[in-house]
Formats: C-alpha cells, sequence, structure tokens
C-alpha cells in the first residue's frame, strides 16, 4: 500500500524508532570526520577573508555592538570564542565541530538512518554550509524550529517554532523568511492558496524588493542577469521535479515514527519555500532557502528507502531511483558550475592543510 489510507494506519500505529545500528553510527562518524576535516582546515574560499577579518577585527578591538555588518548572534559566536584563541583557524576549528555535532543531533532527533541523511547532505548541501558558517549556524535552529512544528500539537508547536526561528535569524537574515511556515500546522489545505499569493505578490513586488537592497551590505549578493529565459526555465523546471518527488515520497510507507509526522507536513512546507523561486531570478544566492529544506527531504528519503528497499511497487522503485538522481543534477547545475565552484567549493579541497599536507607526504 502506498496510498494516503496506509499513512493513516502507520500514523495511528505505536511504531516505535528502531535503534541506530552499529554499522550505521561508524559510517556516519567516518563521513563527519570527513567532513569536519574539509570545513575546519580550509584556509581559503569565497567567504574565508571576510570572516578572518571580522574574527581578527573582534580579536583585536572587541565586539561592536552597535555594528550592522553581520548578525549579532554570529558576532557574539566569534567574540566568545576570542578568549580561547585570537586566530580565525582555531574558530573555525572550533565552530565546525559545534556545528556537525549539532547536525548529528539534529537528524537523530528525527530518524536513526543517521548516514544515509549525512550522505546526501555531503552530495548537494554541505559544501555551501562549510563556506557560509553564518548559514549553517542559522541551519540548526531551522531544522530545530521544524523538529518543534511537526512533532508537537497546537500553540505550542507554533510558539517553539518562530522561536527557533528568531533564534536562527540571530545568524543569519534569511532565516526570517521561514517565519510565516507555521501556517501549515493550523491549515495544511489553505498553503497552496497562499503559496499562489505569495508567488503573485513577490513577482509584481521583484524590483521594489531589489531596490530595498540597494546601497545595503546585501547589494553585493544581487546578480541583476539572472533573469533569461533560460534561468527562468531551469528553476521552474527544479521547483516543480522536486515538488512532484516529495509528494510522491510522502505518500509511500514509512515506519519510523517521528519521520511519519513529518512526512504529512513536508509537501506544505516545500510548496512554500517553492516562493523563493522569484527572489532566485534576482539572485542564485537564495538557493539556500530551498537548500534548507532539502535537509527536511533527505530525512523523508531515507526513511522510505529503508522502509520499502526490500519490498515494494515498482514504481516507487523509480521514485526512489530519480530522486537520488535528482540529487546529482542539483550538484552539477547548482554547485560545480561556473564561478561558484572555482571561488568557493573547489578551494575547500585544494587550499585544505590535511589533504596539502597528505599531498605533499605522497608526492
Amino acid at each position: 500500500m502506498d496510498t494516503e489510507a496506509s499513512l493513516e494506519i502507520n500514523q495511528e500505529k505505536s511504531v516505535s524508532q528502531k535503534k541506530w545500528s552499529t554499522s550505521n553510527k561508524i559510517l556516519s562518524g567516518l563521513l563527519l570526520l570527513i567532513m569536519w576535516i574539509i570545513m575546519a582546515f580550509n584556509t581559503q574560499n569565497a567567504d574565508y577573508y571576510a570572516y578572518s577579518v571580522l574574527y581578527n577585527g573582534i580579536a583585536q578591538f572587541g565586539m561592536d555592538f552597535s555594528s550592522d555588518s553581520i548578525e549579532p548572534g554570529f558576532r557574539a559566536v566569534m567574540y566568545v570564542c576570542t578568549f580561547i584563541s585570537s586566530q580565525y583557524q582555531i574558530f573555525l576549528l572550533i565552530i565546525s565541530t559545534v556545528l556537525l555535532s549539532a547536525l548529528l543531533y539534529v537528524i537523530r532527533l528525527f530518524t536513526t538512518n543517521v548516514f544515509l541523511v549525512l550522505f546526501l547532505f555531503f552530495i548537494f548541501g554541505f559544501t555551501s554550509q562549510a563556506i557560509q558558517v553564518r548559514m549553517f549556524s542559522a541551519l540548526i535552529f531551522i531544522l530545530l524550529a521544524f523538529y518543534h512544528l511537526t512533532k508537537l500539537r497546537g500553540s505550542k508547536a507554533i510558539f517553539k517554532y518562530i522561536f527557533f526561528i528568531l533564534v536562527a535569524g540571530l545568524f543569519h537574515n534569511l532565516a526570517y523568511f521561514y517565519l510565516p511556515f507555521f501556517i501549515v500546522k493550523i491549515n495544511k489545505k489553505i498553503t497552496g492558496y497562499v503559496t499562489i499569493l505569495s508567488l503573485l505578490l513577490f513577482s509584481i513586488g521583484q524590483s521594489y524588493i531589489s531596490s530595498i537592497f540597494i546601497n545595503t551590505k546585501y547589494d553585493a549578493y544581487f546578480d541583476r542577469n539572472s533573469t533569461s529565459i533560460s534561468h527562468v526555465v531551469m528553476f521552474a523546471l527544479f521547483f516543480s521535479a522536486n515538488l512532484f518527488l516529495v509528494h510522491k515520497l510522502s505518500k509511500m510507507n514509512i515506519y519510523e515514527k517521528k519521520v511519519i509526522s513529518l512526512s504529512s507536513y513536508i509537501f506544505s512546507i516545500n510548496m512554500l519555500a517553492s516562493t523563493s523561486i522569484v527572489f532566485l531570478l534576482i539572485s542564485n544566492n537564495f538557493i539556500r532557502i530551498i537548500q534548507n529544506i532539502f535537509v527536511l527531504n533527505y530525512i523523508i528519503y531515507a526513511s522510505v528507502l529503508m522502509s520499502n528497499y526490500k519490498r515494494t511497487k515498482v514504481k516507487n522503485y523509480i521514485y526512489l531511483l530519480a530522486y537520488f538522481f535528482f540529487i546529482i543534477v542539483c550538484l552539477i547545475f547548482i554547485n560545480i558550475r561556473g564561478t561558484a565552484f572555482v571561488n568557493g567549493i573547489l578551494p575547500l579541497f585544494r587550499e585544505n592543510i590535511i589533504f596539502k599536507a597528505v599531498y605533499y607526504f605522497f608526492e
């Protein structure tokens, strides 16, 4: 069965979480170690210089509470870390350890299929988060927000959701985009209408949205030549494919109780996140809005795969393969093309202290 009725039956069952297997723990640990080396020991990427200058300034002159150059939460974390070391590389090592540990903790709140979720995140999502440390910090609180929104009931779920999104906004302002998403808890049926209305309003006000950021610190993020027909078609296909596959995955059998709860909201969450296509037509930087939601999609995918890989309908195997192929396509067309790859992702590997040491050792 893979109908809505089967989902309701699964929700009514007292499905206990399977134990996190030893093999999964080992594989997760090894992958986290690789991710930690990539993130903590890189010495150059698109944002490395800017962050190092900021950190060195805080270490030398203290924290400027009147400055709005960067979110206060991230500045406060930097300020605290300067008491441990005045070197940015040490800060990067500390923050990488904390963020990856927090990511493991949050994923574990949802599922025992930790390795598969981390593996998908490593394919598409991790490298950009490793560069954008502020966004990675915000991501942890965004995921916690959605955990409480989908797990708890009533107003308590909404209040906790809003709280964690506001905290996330202290690390990256983009987190505030998710504030209205609590409507999925109030009434999932109106999500479609809200999505359509938001798309219309954002489209009409696109020029106004761009003008808000002119002569601000965000002005450099905008690529005003990104509204070509090919750009529009590419992103329309991207969001359509994502919504179609997420919808199909959410209707398949899931045997993890906490993931069942998430699966009932995941399509509505992706619909609301899809309104970011209007912002993407202003700047590619807004890909982070949907990319953050992908972590939730990975949790659904991992649970669906482990629940159905032994026996399910042929069409479900096709959907599972199609989603994995979709992630590979996202990696190719979003992460490893153009200047974003050369200036951002490639230096994570090429300018890495550990990788360089290994290279020179075997040279």
